[in-house]
């Protein structure tokens, strides 16, 4: 969440290849867990490129207003509806 949000602010992020994040950020911003010559090495690079930087923060605002409560809402309700139909189905050949 820390990420989408800091994305939804505008920020350039960079972040390890872990926990769901290289589904949020183009794969040149993420670097290995625990290698810290390539996080300085990205840092640098994103720091260095101010239209990258700039190209970096709109897909960054444009991918995190796909994970807002209006968009996500939906969706939620919309998977609960389904499990709860297929549990009173499953329930229902039961008996």
């Amino acid at each position: 969440m820390s990420t989408i949000y800091a994305m939804s602010r505008g920020c350039p992020c960079i972040a390890s290849d872990v926990a769901g994040t290289g589904e949020l950020l183009e794969q040149k911003y993420l670097v290995p867990p625990h290698d810290v010559d390539a996080l300085a090495a990205t840092i640098s690079r994103v720091l260095n490129d101010a239209k990258g930087m700039a190209e970096a923060v709109e897909h960054n605002v444009r991918i995190a207003h796909s994970y807002t409560a209006d968009v996500l809402d939906p969706r939620r309700k919309a998977l609960y509806q389904a499990l709860r139909e297929r549990t009173e189905k499953y329930l229902a050949e039961l008996k």
